[in-house]
């Protein structure tokens, strides 16, 4: 596991083209932006892992701007914005 610091605002560079922006840090939280091309998908850990252990069929994925991220938009399954917006 490659394990980097990050200040608000740097940036990583995965494979030429997804970039992953720390936008927020407080506390033992931190806010990222994922810049990925429409057939990346992306999802959090405990997604996956809850679509694994269910033999769930994938997911589609959509393209989002949560009108936070300047412009820029990132791919979300539908479950991950659900998710999201409950909690």
């Amino acid at each position: 596991m490659l394990v980097l610091s990050r200040k608000i605002g740097e940036q990583i560079v995965i494979g030429g083209d997804v970039v992953i922006t720390v936008t927020k840090a407080s506390g033992n939280r931190v806010t990222i932006g994922i810049d990925a091309p429409p057939h990346i998908s992306i999802k959090r850990q405990e997604i996956a892992d809850k679509f694994q252990a269910n033999d769930e069929p994938e997911v589609q994925t959509c393209r989002v701007d949560d009108g936070r991220s300047k412009g820029r938009r990132r791919n979300a399954s539908v479950s991950e914005l659900l998710t999201a917006r409950a909690g």
